[in-house]
């Protein structure tokens, strides 16, 4: 790894990577993580201070050799071309365009919306996941500071028949949103704002009491070295000297804590099968709901077979019928729902519990008699966590020959 001391040094690295770029784009990103610049944590202790984001914006000017402006967000490419082979499939990479692939079906399965949902997608680029959302039949507008990226889109959604209402202007659009959407998505782009306090605070007016906000793929992590701040590594100084782009990255306390000082809670949903696999999916402190159907990957068994309605059936073993879904919840008082179809066949033993922390924690446990529920169509509890705790599932475990079919897990935040 090259620590890069110099802009001498990093232009230097620049002149490697347009060697390896005219190769292709692997050998580009395969250099990217060979070098990177260190970080002084000497930061002021307030993040949120006026004097913090000074020597961010100081230490962008410095890499960038320009003062930031929204724009110098822009990109040129060709509109014909891009309308024909946009990004990832002009990079040629199977690697590339898997990945991208992969991480908007991600953002897509992560998404609890009703049909027809009102989406604002910011920094939508190339539009991939805006015409995929179009498609579905959502009712979506995108927000694009790049003029050509709006275009982009207009003649895409044209070519695919669909209808999308494109904005060109900044995040700060979002303070003009007069009626609340259902959800807001940031898709890559939020770590681009150059007022994410701004932003975040706007999002409450946003979306309605209900509504939701996503961050998908964003460089949130648990050892970025400061609360937030200009990322240093290869690709992100890559971006930052050569088109004058702004690279955020945050820590995910920070980012978390930001979310709850403007009265937004999130949980994340977390995928193995690409690199920009997590999804922030944030709602009103007030307002935490979260419906988990029988067929959610989150939600698994152990002797559970999946019915032709979605619903999880017990196949008469001893063991969890289902446990999941693995989310962060932060502290309060919460409902918890099992919805039952078939609810006339229920029978035999179990015991329903909530529990954390991989298991390690039991927040609720109750012995149940499934008989006992087939009026209701459902059980019932309530439990309450005093501090935020992670990956919380709910589980039933079924006593041998025990009948259940279940259709949904339901939680609320009650307080």
């Amino acid at each position: 790894m090259q620590i890069i001391r110099t802009l001498d040094e990093l232009d230097e690295m620049l002149l490697r990577l347009e060697v390896a770029h005219k190769v292709s784009d692997d050998e580009l990103r395969k250099l990217f993580p060979t070098f990177r610049m260190d970080f002084n944590t000497q930061v002021p202790h307030d993040p949120y201070s006026d004097e913090y984001a000074r020597i961010q914006f100081d230490l962008y000017h410095r890499i960038s050799g320009k003062t930031y402006s929204v724009e110098n967000e822009k990109s040129l490419f060709d509109l014909d071309s891009a309308a024909v082979r946009p990004f990832p499939y002009y990079t040629g990479s199977c690697e590339t365009v898997g990945n991208h692939l992969a991480a908007i079906a991600h953002v897509i399965r992560s998404m609890d919306l009703k049909p027809g949902a009102k989406i604002v997608e910011f920094g939508p680029g190339w539009g991939n996941t805006t015409l995929t959302l179009a498609m579905m039949g959502f009712d979506v507008t995108a927000v694009d500071i790049e003029k050509n990226f709006c275009d982009l889109i207009s003649r895409r959604a044209e070519q695919a028949g669909v209808k999308i209402n494109v904005i060109n202007a900044d995040f700060s659009w979002i303070e003009q949103i007069v009626d609340p959407v259902d959800a807001i998505l940031f898709f890559e782009c939020f770590h681009h704002c150059s007022d994410h306090l701004r932003l975040i605070k706007a999002l409450g007016n946003a979306v309605k009491e209900d509504g939701k906000v996503y961050f998908a793929a964003e460089p949130i992590t648990s050892n970025f070295p400061i609360p937030w701040g200009l990322r240093l590594d290869g690709e992100s100084l890559w971006a930052i000297r050569k088109h004058g782009w702004l690279e955020l990255g945050f820590t995910e306390d920070y980012f978390l804590q930001t979310l709850k000082k403007f009265g937004l809670v999130a949980n994340k949903h977390t995928t193995t099968s690409t690199s920009w696999g997590t999804v922030y999916e944030a709602v009103k402190q007030n307002t935490y709901s979260r419906t988990f159907f029988g067929s959610d990957p989150m939600i698994r068994t152990q002797i559970g077979v999946k019915s032709n309605d979605g619903s999880m059936v017990s196949d008469g073993s001893t063991g969890y019928l289902i446990y999941g879904p693995y989310i962060n919840l932060p502290s309060g008082k919460y409902v918890v729902a099992l919805l039952f179809s078939d609810a006339a066949s229920l029978s035999g033993k179990g015991r329903i519990d909530v529990a954390c922390r991989d298991g390690a924690a039991i927040l609720f446990a109750q012995n149940v008699d499934l008989k006992d529920f087939r009026k209701s169509a459902k059980i019932q509890i309530n439990f309450e966590n005093a501090a935020k705790e992670s990956d919380v599932e709910i589980r039933l475990y079924c006593y041998g020959k025990a009948v259940a079919k279940v259709a949904a897990v339901k939680i609320d935040k009650i307080e």
